[in-house]
């Protein structure tokens, strides 16, 4: 990771996007990884459901409720409300 801060952000709430929010994590953090998404727990051993419940994320932020969770996935910051989510790598000290 070095000391560049790289960033994805999702708008949750774009039509054309068909996907959950917890897949929309997984997906960022792949492309961050430079992997395909269905690989990053093999290639990279990283497990969403290791750091949080993806269906009780999933059914949060798809409320009708105004939200803002963030939370930390290996290296990765993440930080998603109702219409965004934003996954950056987290700054070496």
């Amino acid at each position: 990771m070095g000391d560049s801060k790289e960033e994805i952000e999702v708008d949750l709430r774009d039509e054309s996007m068909d996907s959950k929010p917890s897949i929309a994590i997984a997906k960022g953090i792949a492309i961050l990884e430079n992997v395909n998404p269905q690989a990053l727990a093999t290639a990279r051993d990283i497990k969403l459901y290791d750091y949080v419940d993806p269906d009780a994320l999933d059914k949060l932020v798809t409320s009708d409720e105004d939200v803002s969770v963030y939370f930390f996935v290996e290296d990765y910051r993440i930080e998603i409300t109702e219409s965004k989510l934003v996954v950056e790598t987290v700054q070496d000290s």
